[in-house]
This record gives C-alpha cells, sequence and structure tokens, in this order.
C-alpha cells in the first residue's frame, strides 16, 4: 500500500480548492479524480499536493478517465 498523500482539488474552472487525502499511486497536478461529496460522485481536478492538515479530510476514491475531445 502507497503512504497517503494529501491534495488540493477544485471544480474545474474553479479557483476554491477542497483537501482529499489518497492512499494509491501519486497524483500529478491536473490529474482528474472521483471523490464523494454530499451530492453524491464528482469529478475534481487535482490542483497541488499539500501538507497532512490538521482537519480530517475525504477519500479521493480513484482517477477520473479523460474526457472525450468533442470532434
Amino acid at each position: 500500500m502507497a503512504d497517503r498523500r494529501y491534495y488540493a482539488c477544485a471544480f474545474p474552472n474553479s479557483d476554491r480548492t477542497y483537501t482529499y487525502h489518497y492512499d494509491g499511486e501519486e497524483l500529478a497536478a491536473e490529474d482528474r479524480v472521483e471523490v464523494e461529496t454530499n451530492h453524491g460522485k464528482t469529478v475534481l481536478e487535482v490542483r497541488r499536493n499539500v501538507p497532512k492538515p490538521s482537519f480530517p479530510t475525504k477519500a479521493i476514491i480513484g482517477k477520473a478517465p479523460k474526457p472525450e475531445k468533442a470532434e
């Protein structure tokens, strides 16, 4: 099992970040991840790694598939 890492994540086109943790492979900035919110599962973008916060965090479920490009 990988070490727990913490990430600042945001909705696309937003600067407001939310801190989540992930026990899987290391994530990179702009990776898309699936998380559980009060409104169900949604996709956020990883903005950066952050130190372990002083508050509890929710888990990143996993990497989300890349969106298909319109032709």
